[in-house]
């Protein structure tokens, strides 16, 4: 999944799967352990391969932090649980995916404006 989200116009699409797979059991947090272990996964550095591992490694995070809190404190509930990771998750996703890329296109408004001095 991730190879065909990080080859084509779905980016934004990974995380929202991968936590759908995850709330619909079809896939635990080992799963994506060994997944996110992976060196093939983790891509170039700045490459859509590791901005989509980025996303799934602050997944893990947010399944750790959740896992902490609830082994803390028994009290909440299940589903006030799910909710609190899952808002976490999507936080945590949508500040990978929207997080500003390199580009030349600055640096050469850079060196225009050195000419221009």
């Amino acid at each position: 999944m991730q190879k065909i989200c990080a080859e084509t116009n779905y980016q934004n699409a990974f995380g929202s799967v991968l936590r759908a797979w995850y709330a619909e059991d079809l896939i635990d947090e080992d799963i994506i352990k060994e997944w996110n272990d992976l060196p093939e996964s983790k891509g170039a550095e700045g490459s859509s391969m590791d901005k989509l591992w980025k996303i799934g490694r602050s997944m893990l995070v947010a399944l750790e932090q959740d896992s902490d809190e609830e082994s803390s404190s028994e009290e909440d509930s299940d589903e006030e649980e799910e909710t609190k990771f899952l808002a976490a998750a999507v936080s945590s996703s949508q500040k990978a995916a929207t997080a500003p890329e390199e580009s030349d296109e600055e640096d050469s408004d850079t060196e225009e404006d050195s000419d221009e001095e």
